[in-house]
């Protein structure tokens, strides 16, 4: 106050529950984001029909000799059905 009093201030109720709901929702965009992180860093999310290595490097086959792989050659387009599922 402008005298310089301290006012002893406890919130309401609805203020209480308006943070933990903003906290709620920022921890679950936190957790859907990092369930979507995590296998992208860690390699286990690839571009569907991506081999494990570069798209540039030769690729070794067990039937001929080295092909070359362009970066056109692994991409394909799926439905958002043929997609895996993020548990």
């Amino acid at each position: 106050s402008p005298l310089g009093e301290i006012w002893e201030y406890w919130p309401q109720m609805t203020e209480f529950m308006i943070s933990i709901g903003v906290w709620g929702i920022g921890l679950l965009v936190y957790t859907l984001a990092i369930k979507i992180v995590i296998p992208i860093e860690t390699g286990e999310m690839r571009v569907f029909g991506a081999s494990s290595g570069s798209l540039n490097e030769p690729e070794l086959r067990q039937d001929g000799p080295k092909s070359e792989k362009s970066a056109t050659d692994a991409v394909s387009v799926v439905s958002v059905d043929e997609l895996p599922r993020i548990s």
